[in-house]
């Protein structure tokens, strides 16, 4: 729960505010699949092996396994080349209703987690 609480002051709340006080479009995600290895669940960096779809690298495998899902590496790498080469991601905008894409084994767009405890945060 510290972790998480250290995660949330450091990243999440200051990022989430910039996001929102952006004119320009904005799309925000948040890495959902847990790691078996270590009890590392999704922690910081573990997506980059998805992002770049390169699983099969020894430090991707070294955080997500030998078995990580090939799909979720597929959908990753598949809206971060539609961002940077058309600036469409696949979800919607974030906004007032803090729109976000969870990736995870199965992936949605929901409205952004944990905003309540989030809010509460210095700014």
């Amino acid at each position: 729960m510290f972790g998480q609480l250290v995660t949330d002051m450091m990243l999440r709340a200051p990022l989430s505010r910039v996001a929102a006080a952006r004119p320009a479009t904005t799309h925000v995600y948040e890495f959902a699949w847990p790691s078996p290895v270590r009890d590392l669940r999704a922690a910081h960096a573990l997506e980059l092996g998805f992002v770049f779809d390169r699983l099969d690298d020894e430090e991707a495998r070294r955080l997500a396994g030998p078995d990580a899902p090939r799909d979720l590496a597929t959908e990753m790498n598949a809206a971060w080349v539609g961002f940077v080469t058309d600036g469409e991601p696949g979800w919607p905008p974030y906004g007032p209703g803090r729109q976000t894409r969870l990736f995870d084994t199965v992936s949605s767009t929901v409205p952004q987690r944990r905003t309540t405890g989030m809010d509460l945060l210095p700014g």
